[in-house]
Order: C-alpha cells, then structure tokens, then sequence
C-alpha cells in the first residue's frame, strides 16, 4: 500500500492483491503517463481488474478484464452486524431471482453503485433468502426468495433500507443499458 518511494518514479504500478480504492502513494510515486494495473473489488462483488493511466496528479482508466485475488489486508472488509433490533417488513417490488441470479458482469456492475454493501445467500428451495448487509454493520435486509411479492417477504433493519437501494442500482443500470463492466471507469485525484 506505500508503494515503493526508494525507486520512484515509476512507469507502472501492479499490484497482484485486490483494493477498494486507490492508495494515494501509488499516484505519487508514478511517472505521467503511467500505468496502474489491480484487481478492484467492491464488497458486493470481487474480480475487476482495474487499468488507470496518470495525467499529471489524477489516475483515471477503466476495467479491462477479471483478475480475481485475494484482498490487500487494509482493504479488507470486516463483517460486524449490529443493526438496531426493530424491524419493519414489506413487499419486493421485483423478483430476488431477476436482480441476483444474472451472472457475474452484471454483478460486479451493481457492486459499483452499492460499493459499502455485502450480500450472501442461505437456504435452499421455499427457505432461500439473500441478506444485505452495509460495511458499518448498522443497516441489513434479508429478502425471501420464495412468494417476495407477500407484504412481509423483504425484513430492513436500520436506517438504511439496502434492498431498495439495490432495486434502484438495478434499475439505473437497466436505464443504462446494461452496461458491460468494462464500460464502467474509475477517476482517483487529490
């Protein structure tokens, strides 16, 4: 994550762990018009190998591919629940199946629009649920697979209703046009 100060400037930086974000230091330390080649997650999706290009302090490039690696130790997510114990519960207005069963590209998509926010899956058959959960640990959904139209079918704790937010990610990107994502980009400046 410091980079390497004693050789810099450098024409290209590559890392082979995956970051959340782009250490300042590897900017610093990079020549203009270097290359910063890393595998990028997001906690909702892990796998996107990142291509920047420097112009003058600024990183700025694209996903190029999949590269999936293990999490720099500082970048990686810690998973702590303490949401608040009231609940409220109400319907899906989409099917679970539609938004979370459509493959990986479309996944990693959604993970940058929601980049604080985890799911997994549990159960099998009429008990399958996914559960959201955001990186401070204070807001979760757990949604029903099975009949997600019933009133009580999405269970939000906290202030944050992630479900919906994840509905709305989904449908900005069907807005899109579903963008591939390798049609989607990072900017890291000061």
């Amino acid at each position: 994550m410091e980079g390497w100060a004693a050789t810099a400037p450098h024409d290209r930086v590559i890392s082979t762990a995956a970051v959340r974000s782009i250490p300042r230091q590897w900017r610093e330390q990079c020549n203009e018009g270097a290359i910063i080649l890393t595998p990028f997650n997001t906690l909702y999706a892990r796998g996107g190998l990142l291509r920047l290009r420097m112009r003058g302090r600024v990183a700025s490039g694209r996903f190029v591919g999949g590269a999936c690696y293990m999490w720099v130790r500082s970048h990686r997510p810690e998973h702590r629940l303490s949401p608040p114990p009231d609940s409220r519960k109400e319907a899906s207005p989409i099917d679970p199946a539609e938004v979370l069963e459509r493959g990986w590209a479309q996944d990693f998509a959604l993970g940058l629009y929601l980049p604080d926010v985890s799911l997994c899956h549990r159960g099998q058959g009429e008990d399958r649920q996914v559960q959201l959960w955001d990186e401070a640990g204070t807001s979760v959904a757990i949604v029903d697979y099975d009949e997600w139209w019933r009133a009580d079918a999405v269970t939000v704790y906290g202030d944050r209703d992630l479900w919906s937010e994840l509905v709305d990610a989904y449908s900005a990107w069907r807005l899109a046009g579903q963008p591939h994502y390798t049609r989607f980009g990072v900017t890291c400046d000061e």
